[in-house]
Protein backbone atom coordinates (compact mmCIF):
# COMPACT_ATOMS: atom_id res chain seq x y z
CA UNK A 1 0.00 0.00 0.00
CA UNK A 2 2.84 2.40 0.80
CA UNK A 3 4.25 1.99 -2.71
CA UNK A 4 1.11 3.66 -4.09
CA UNK A 5 1.69 6.84 -2.09
CA UNK A 6 3.63 9.98 -3.02
CA UNK A 7 6.16 9.54 -0.22
CA UNK A 8 7.51 6.64 1.86
CA UNK A 9 8.10 6.98 5.59
CA UNK A 10 9.48 4.67 8.28
CA UNK A 11 10.04 4.56 12.04
CA UNK A 12 12.70 2.71 13.98
CA UNK A 13 14.40 2.71 17.38
CA UNK A 14 17.55 1.21 18.72
CA UNK A 15 16.46 -0.80 21.77
CA UNK A 16 13.07 0.74 22.45
CA UNK A 17 12.30 0.73 26.21
CA UNK A 18 9.14 -1.34 25.62
CA UNK A 19 11.42 -4.24 24.64
CA UNK A 20 12.52 -6.14 27.73
CA UNK A 21 15.63 -8.23 28.23
CA UNK A 22 19.19 -7.39 27.31
CA UNK A 23 19.61 -3.69 26.57
CA UNK A 24 22.17 -0.92 26.74
CA UNK A 25 24.48 -2.36 24.10
CA UNK A 26 26.18 -0.29 21.38
CA UNK A 27 24.73 -0.18 17.90
CA UNK A 28 28.31 0.10 16.64
CA UNK A 29 28.87 -3.51 17.71
CA UNK A 30 25.93 -4.71 15.57
CA UNK A 31 26.11 -2.90 12.21
CA UNK A 32 23.91 -5.40 10.35
CA UNK A 33 20.94 -4.64 12.61
CA UNK A 34 21.67 -0.94 13.09
CA UNK A 35 19.03 1.72 12.55
CA UNK A 36 20.82 2.64 9.31
CA UNK A 37 20.29 -0.85 7.86
CA UNK A 38 16.80 -1.36 9.29
CA UNK A 39 15.51 1.85 7.72
CA UNK A 40 16.74 0.94 4.24
CA UNK A 41 14.34 -2.03 4.16
CA UNK A 42 11.52 0.43 3.41
CA UNK A 43 12.95 2.72 0.72
CA UNK A 44 11.45 2.62 -2.78
CA UNK A 45 13.09 3.65 -6.03
CA UNK A 46 11.97 7.06 -7.31
CA UNK A 47 10.08 7.87 -4.12
CA UNK A 48 11.01 10.46 -1.49
CA UNK A 49 11.88 8.82 1.83
CA UNK A 50 11.57 10.30 5.31
CA UNK A 51 12.13 8.98 8.81
CA UNK A 52 9.53 10.69 10.98
CA UNK A 53 10.26 8.80 14.19
CA UNK A 54 13.65 7.57 15.34
CA UNK A 55 15.77 7.57 18.49
CA UNK A 56 18.26 5.69 20.61
CA UNK A 57 16.27 6.14 23.82
CA UNK A 58 17.60 7.27 27.19
CA UNK A 59 19.08 5.76 29.29
CA UNK A 60 21.97 4.37 27.30
CA UNK A 61 25.71 4.44 27.78
CA UNK A 62 26.04 4.65 23.99
CA UNK A 63 23.45 7.22 22.89
CA UNK A 64 26.20 9.49 21.53
CA UNK A 65 26.47 7.17 18.51
CA UNK A 66 22.96 7.73 17.15
CA UNK A 67 22.94 11.16 15.50
CA UNK A 68 26.29 10.79 13.68
CA UNK A 69 25.33 7.31 12.38
CA UNK A 70 21.84 8.43 11.35
CA UNK A 71 22.98 11.65 9.67
CA UNK A 72 25.93 10.07 7.87
CA UNK A 73 24.07 7.08 6.45
CA UNK A 74 20.92 9.11 5.82
CA UNK A 75 22.95 11.37 3.52
CA UNK A 76 24.69 8.36 1.98
CA UNK A 77 21.32 6.71 1.22
CA UNK A 78 19.96 10.05 -0.07
CA UNK A 79 16.99 10.20 2.28
CA UNK A 80 14.85 13.33 2.32
CA UNK A 81 14.15 14.01 5.99
CA UNK A 82 14.92 12.79 9.51
CA UNK A 83 12.77 13.70 12.53
CA UNK A 84 14.06 12.52 15.90
CA UNK A 85 11.32 11.61 18.38
CA UNK A 86 10.90 13.85 20.26
CA UNK A 87 11.93 17.36 21.18
CA UNK A 88 10.07 17.83 24.47
CA UNK A 89 7.41 15.31 25.53
CA UNK A 90 6.66 16.79 28.98
CA UNK A 91 5.38 13.47 30.31
CA UNK A 92 5.19 14.91 33.83
CA UNK A 93 3.11 17.84 32.62
CA UNK A 94 5.65 20.45 33.70
CA UNK A 95 9.10 21.59 32.67
CA UNK A 96 12.03 20.35 34.73
CA UNK A 97 15.76 20.69 34.12
CA UNK A 98 16.24 16.95 33.93
CA UNK A 99 15.88 14.13 31.40
CA UNK A 100 12.53 12.78 32.55
CA UNK A 101 11.53 10.68 29.57
CA UNK A 102 13.10 8.00 27.37
CA UNK A 103 12.76 10.18 24.28
CA UNK A 104 13.39 13.71 25.60
CA UNK A 105 15.77 15.67 23.35
CA UNK A 106 15.36 19.14 24.87
CA UNK A 107 17.01 18.22 28.17
CA UNK A 108 19.64 15.88 26.72
CA UNK A 109 22.97 17.76 26.53
CA UNK A 110 24.54 15.10 24.30
CA UNK A 111 21.88 14.92 21.59
CA UNK A 112 21.25 18.67 21.56
CA UNK A 113 24.99 19.31 21.14
CA UNK A 114 25.13 16.85 18.24
CA UNK A 115 22.17 18.28 16.32
CA UNK A 116 24.21 21.01 14.52
CA UNK A 117 26.90 18.52 13.47
CA UNK A 118 24.24 16.05 12.32
CA UNK A 119 22.45 18.78 10.36
CA UNK A 120 25.67 19.71 8.56
CA UNK A 121 26.35 16.08 7.66
CA UNK A 122 22.82 15.50 6.37
CA UNK A 123 21.35 18.79 5.13
CA UNK A 124 24.57 20.10 3.60
CA UNK A 125 25.23 16.61 2.21
CA UNK A 126 28.79 16.57 3.52
CA UNK A 127 28.49 12.80 3.06
CA UNK A 128 27.95 12.11 -0.64
CA UNK A 129 25.08 9.97 -1.86
CA UNK A 130 26.05 6.41 -2.82
CA UNK A 131 27.67 6.06 -6.23
CA UNK A 132 25.78 2.83 -6.88
CA UNK A 133 22.28 1.80 -5.82
CA UNK A 134 21.32 -1.87 -5.55
CA UNK A 135 17.63 -2.30 -6.32
CA UNK A 136 15.66 -5.21 -4.85
CA UNK A 137 12.74 -6.90 -6.56
CA UNK A 138 10.08 -9.27 -5.22
CA UNK A 139 7.37 -11.53 -6.54
CA UNK A 140 3.94 -11.57 -4.92
CA UNK A 141 4.52 -15.16 -3.82
CA UNK A 142 7.83 -14.25 -2.20
CA UNK A 143 6.20 -11.43 -0.25
CA UNK A 144 3.42 -13.72 0.99
CA UNK A 145 5.89 -16.45 1.99
CA UNK A 146 8.06 -13.95 3.86
CA UNK A 147 5.46 -14.12 6.64
CA UNK A 148 6.75 -17.63 7.40
CA UNK A 149 10.40 -16.61 7.70
CA UNK A 150 12.07 -16.76 11.13
CA UNK A 151 12.95 -13.65 13.09
CA UNK A 152 16.62 -14.27 12.26
CA UNK A 153 15.86 -12.90 8.77
CA UNK A 154 15.24 -9.42 10.22
CA UNK A 155 15.13 -6.71 9.08
CA UNK A 156 14.97 -7.44 5.34
CA UNK A 157 13.19 -10.82 5.34
CA UNK A 158 14.86 -11.33 1.96
CA UNK A 159 17.01 -14.48 1.91
CA UNK A 160 20.14 -14.00 -0.15
CA UNK A 161 20.24 -10.23 0.29
CA UNK A 162 23.21 -9.39 2.59
CA UNK A 163 22.51 -7.00 5.43
CA UNK A 164 25.89 -5.30 5.09
CA UNK A 165 25.15 -4.20 1.51
CA UNK A 166 23.25 -0.98 2.51
CA UNK A 167 26.40 0.16 4.34
CA UNK A 168 28.34 -0.13 1.07
CA UNK A 169 25.82 1.00 -1.57
CA UNK A 170 22.46 2.64 -1.91
CA UNK A 171 19.50 0.32 -1.36
CA UNK A 172 15.96 0.65 -2.77
CA UNK A 173 13.00 -1.55 -3.70
CA UNK A 174 12.25 -1.36 -7.44
CA UNK A 175 9.14 -3.53 -7.71
CA UNK A 176 6.89 -5.80 -5.65
CA UNK A 177 5.33 -7.91 -8.40
CA UNK A 178 8.16 -9.11 -10.64
CA UNK A 179 11.03 -11.60 -10.65
CA UNK A 180 12.80 -11.82 -7.26
CA UNK A 181 16.30 -10.42 -6.81
CA UNK A 182 19.05 -12.93 -7.40
CA UNK A 183 21.08 -14.15 -4.44
CA UNK A 184 24.27 -12.22 -3.71
CA UNK A 185 27.46 -14.16 -3.07
CA UNK A 186 29.88 -11.41 -2.08
CA UNK A 187 31.49 -11.55 1.37
CA UNK A 188 31.51 -8.61 3.81
CA UNK A 189 34.75 -6.77 4.48
CA UNK A 190 36.09 -5.22 7.68
CA UNK A 191 35.76 -2.31 7.74
CA UNK A 192 32.48 -2.13 5.87
CA UNK A 193 33.30 0.80 3.62
CA UNK A 194 30.85 2.96 1.66
CA UNK A 195 31.39 3.08 -2.09
CA UNK A 196 32.14 6.80 -1.72
CA UNK A 197 35.06 5.96 0.55
CA UNK A 198 33.78 8.43 3.16
CA UNK A 199 32.32 6.01 5.72
CA UNK A 200 34.09 3.04 7.27
CA UNK A 201 32.43 0.85 9.94
CA UNK A 202 35.03 -1.18 11.85
CA UNK A 203 33.97 -4.22 13.87
CA UNK A 204 36.04 -6.04 16.48
CA UNK A 205 34.99 -8.19 19.42
CA UNK A 206 38.18 -7.24 21.24
CA UNK A 207 38.17 -3.50 20.55
CA UNK A 208 34.50 -2.71 19.95
CA UNK A 209 32.93 -1.01 16.94
CA UNK A 210 33.89 2.30 15.40
CA UNK A 211 32.56 4.48 12.59
CA UNK A 212 35.04 6.75 10.80
CA UNK A 213 33.51 9.65 8.84
CA UNK A 214 35.98 11.22 6.42
CA UNK A 215 34.65 13.96 4.10
CA UNK A 216 35.93 17.32 2.91
CA UNK A 217 33.80 19.43 5.29
CA UNK A 218 33.02 17.03 8.14
CA UNK A 219 34.93 14.25 9.83
CA UNK A 220 34.33 12.07 12.85
CA UNK A 221 35.34 9.14 15.02
CA UNK A 222 32.35 7.46 16.67
CA UNK A 223 32.51 4.57 19.13
CA UNK A 224 35.39 2.82 20.88
CA UNK A 225 37.88 5.45 19.75
CA UNK A 226 40.55 4.82 22.36
CA UNK A 227 41.02 1.12 21.71
CA UNK A 228 40.73 1.16 17.91
CA UNK A 229 43.34 3.83 17.22
CA UNK A 230 41.72 4.78 13.90
CA UNK A 231 42.28 8.23 12.34
CA UNK A 232 40.72 10.19 9.47
CA UNK A 233 42.36 12.59 7.03
CA UNK A 234 41.87 15.55 9.38
CA UNK A 235 41.40 14.03 12.85
CA UNK A 236 43.03 11.59 15.23
CA UNK A 237 42.38 11.22 18.94
CA UNK A 238 44.17 10.18 22.11
CA UNK A 239 41.33 10.17 24.64
CA UNK A 240 40.90 8.62 28.08
CA UNK A 241 37.24 7.68 27.59
CA UNK A 242 36.43 4.18 26.39
CA UNK A 243 33.43 5.23 24.25
CA UNK A 244 32.73 8.62 22.71
CA UNK A 245 31.61 10.49 19.59
CA UNK A 246 33.93 13.09 18.09
CA UNK A 247 32.89 15.20 15.10
CA UNK A 248 34.65 18.12 13.43
CA UNK A 249 32.66 20.29 11.01
CA UNK A 250 33.55 23.28 8.85
CA UNK A 251 31.31 26.26 9.67
CA UNK A 252 32.25 28.50 6.73
CA UNK A 253 31.35 26.06 3.92
CA UNK A 254 35.00 25.60 3.00
CA UNK A 255 36.78 22.23 3.18
CA UNK A 256 38.34 21.51 6.58
CA UNK A 257 41.78 21.94 5.02
CA UNK A 258 40.94 25.60 4.25
CA UNK A 259 38.31 26.42 6.86
CA UNK A 260 38.88 29.24 9.34
CA UNK A 261 36.01 28.29 11.66
CA UNK A 262 35.09 24.80 12.84
CA UNK A 263 32.72 23.13 15.30
CA UNK A 264 34.06 20.26 17.38
CA UNK A 265 31.65 18.06 19.33
CA UNK A 266 32.96 15.63 21.94
CA UNK A 267 30.23 13.62 23.62
CA UNK A 268 29.86 10.49 25.72
CA UNK A 269 27.55 9.33 28.48
CA UNK A 270 24.83 11.42 30.12
CA UNK A 271 22.89 10.80 33.35
CA UNK A 272 20.72 12.66 35.82
CA UNK A 273 22.24 13.40 39.22
CA UNK A 274 21.89 10.44 41.62
CA UNK A 275 20.47 8.14 38.94
CA UNK A 276 20.66 4.44 39.85
CA UNK A 277 20.87 1.62 37.29
CA UNK A 278 19.42 -1.82 37.92
CA UNK A 279 21.72 -4.77 38.58
CA UNK A 280 22.05 -5.69 34.86
CA UNK A 281 22.58 -2.04 33.83
CA UNK A 282 19.71 -2.30 31.37
CA UNK A 283 17.33 0.27 32.86
CA UNK A 284 17.17 2.82 35.67
CA UNK A 285 15.73 1.94 39.06
CA UNK A 286 16.00 5.61 40.04
CA UNK A 287 15.83 8.28 37.30
CA UNK A 288 17.61 10.88 39.38
CA UNK A 289 17.25 14.64 39.68
CA UNK A 290 18.60 17.85 38.22
CA UNK A 291 21.11 18.76 37.06
CA UNK A 292 21.66 16.35 34.18
CA UNK A 293 25.39 15.56 34.01
CA UNK A 294 27.72 14.81 31.10
CA UNK A 295 30.75 12.60 30.91
CA UNK A 296 33.50 15.01 29.87
CA UNK A 297 35.64 13.66 27.02
CA UNK A 298 39.27 14.16 28.03
CA UNK A 299 42.50 13.90 26.11
CA UNK A 300 44.23 15.29 23.04
CA UNK A 301 43.05 15.64 19.47
CA UNK A 302 45.26 16.10 16.44
CA UNK A 303 43.93 18.32 13.63
CA UNK A 304 45.72 17.51 10.39
CA UNK A 305 46.17 18.98 6.91
CA UNK A 306 45.27 22.57 7.82
CA UNK A 307 46.70 24.50 4.89
CA UNK A 308 48.69 27.61 5.86
CA UNK A 309 47.75 27.49 9.55
CA UNK A 310 49.96 29.52 11.89
CA UNK A 311 47.73 29.18 14.94
CA UNK A 312 44.75 27.25 16.32
CA UNK A 313 42.47 28.79 18.98
CA UNK A 314 40.03 26.52 20.82
CA UNK A 315 37.03 27.88 22.77
CA UNK A 316 35.05 25.35 24.85
CA UNK A 317 31.35 26.25 25.04
CA UNK A 318 28.91 25.68 27.88
CA UNK A 319 25.37 24.37 27.43
CA UNK A 320 24.11 27.77 26.22
CA UNK A 321 27.07 28.21 23.82
CA UNK A 322 28.84 30.75 26.05
CA UNK A 323 32.67 30.59 26.04
CA UNK A 324 34.51 28.86 28.86
CA UNK A 325 37.88 30.45 28.18
CA UNK A 326 40.31 29.76 25.34
CA UNK A 327 43.30 27.49 24.76
CA UNK A 328 45.88 27.46 21.98
CA UNK A 329 46.75 24.49 19.87
CA UNK A 330 50.32 23.23 19.76
CA UNK A 331 52.11 22.70 16.46
CA UNK A 332 53.68 19.24 16.15
CA UNK A 333 55.22 17.44 13.19
CA UNK A 334 51.95 15.92 11.97
CA UNK A 335 49.52 18.78 12.64
CA UNK A 336 48.03 20.81 15.47
CA UNK A 337 47.47 19.17 18.84
CA UNK A 338 44.65 20.50 21.03
CA UNK A 339 43.62 19.51 24.57
CA UNK A 340 39.97 18.83 25.42
CA UNK A 341 38.23 18.08 28.70
CA UNK A 342 39.68 20.74 31.00
CA UNK A 343 36.24 22.37 30.94
CA UNK A 344 32.83 20.63 31.19
CA UNK A 345 31.97 21.05 27.50
CA UNK A 346 30.42 19.02 24.70
CA UNK A 347 31.10 21.66 22.00
CA UNK A 348 34.17 23.64 21.02
CA UNK A 349 34.59 26.49 18.56
CA UNK A 350 37.89 26.27 16.69
CA UNK A 351 39.44 29.23 14.87
CA UNK A 352 42.30 28.71 12.46
CA UNK A 353 44.74 31.60 12.15
CA UNK A 354 46.48 32.00 8.79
Amino acid sequence: STSQMDIVDAHVYWQHPAITGRRNTPMLDDPLHSIAVRLTRSTLANKPFTVSEVNEPFPSDYEAEMIPILAAYGAFQDWDGIFIYTFEPKVTGSWEAVIGDHFDLAEDPVKIAQMPAGALLFLRHDVDAARKTIERTYSTEQINESLRLPQSEMPYYTPGFPLWLPLEHGSRIRCLDCEPTETFHEEPQNPIRSDTGQLAWYTSEAKGGLLAIDTERSTGLIGFVRDNGIATSHLSADVQNKFCALTLSSLDTKPLSQSSLMLLTATGRVENTNAVWNARRTMLDVWGTAPTRIEVIKGWLLLKQLEGAVGVLVTPLDGSSKPLGEVRGRLVETGWEIPIGDQPATSYLIRIVR
